[in-house]
């Protein structure tokens, strides 16, 4: 399993940690599994807002297509 950091744009992050967007499409540059660990971290204006992340574990992992990837995001353990 392998843990990833991704940049998420703060419309996206809100909905997120409000658990309003409980999933993630993105390129599927990283080979993202089902376990893996990720971190979502807040980018506005070129710029990480420190401080202001989320952890997750990947749940089921779907192709889209031959470039990308929709995951689902559950709570991580640890």
């Amino acid at each position: 399993m392998n843990h990833h950091s991704l940049k998420i744009a703060p419309e996206h992050y809100n909905n997120v940690a409000a658990g309003t967007k409980t999933f993630e499409i993105r390129v599927n540059d990283r080979a993202f599994q089902k376990g893996d660990t990720v971190t979502l971290r807040h980018f506005e204006y070129n710029l990480y807002t420190d401080g202001m992340e989320l952890k997750f574990k990947i749940g089921d992992a779907y192709p889209i297509d031959a470039e990308r990837v929709v995951f689902s995001l559950l709570p991580r353990d640890t």
